[in-house]
């Protein structure tokens, strides 16, 4: 059975303000349970898939997930919020057979600024290639509101007395 016995409370405090799932949860659950309680993919298929993975790494000690790390993003059970886990698991042999260690830390601040990197160069290209100044902030908003991981950036700019919105992504 796939089910975690055993977490060093100290060390889960990483992962528990990733997943919002919390060490007294996680005493006897499924390990597949779990997973998708915070996975982005909920279908059946990669329910299963998890499933069989895990059962036969406990059966064998082999699976395509052990012994290298493994980035994933997962949704925060408490708020939902996206956040990237970095994680490496590996199997212990036991006189039963085999149990699934595994080391989970959260990278979530590193992703968002490699999202940003991408943003600002995806900005700098846009700026160097044209000169159309419409275009180019277009593209700057656009490149902003996926870096922020925002539904809609807008850009308001005062003109006299009002302000006027001139710049807007994931908006009507």
């Amino acid at each position: 059975d796939a089910r975690y016995f055993n977490t060093n409370t100290a060390e889960c405090r990483p992962l528990a303000g990733a997943s919002g799932i919390r060490a007294g949860e996680a005493i006897g659950a499924n390990i597949y349970d779990l997973q998708m309680e915070v996975s982005e993919d909920i279908s059946a298929e990669y329910r299963q898939r998890v499933k069989e993975g895990s059962l036969a790494a406990l059966q064998t000690g082999t699976a395509s997930f052990l012994n290298r790390v493994t980035e994933i993003a997962i949704r925060r059970k408490t708020d939902g919020a996206r956040v990237w886990v970095q994680q490496v698991a590996f199997p212990i042999k036991t006189a039963k057979g085999f149990m699934i260690g595994s080391l989970t830390r959260d990278v979530t601040d590193q992703k968002r600024r490699e999202e940003l990197d991408r943003a600002l160069d995806a900005i700098n290209t846009e700026l160097v290639s044209t000169l159309d100044i419409n275009k180019a902030t277009n593209a700057a908003v656009a490149a902003a509101k996926t870096a922020m991981g925002c539904d809609a950036v807008v850009v308001a700019m005062k003109e006299g007395e009002k302000w006027v919105l001139r710049y807007g992504a994931g908006v009507p």
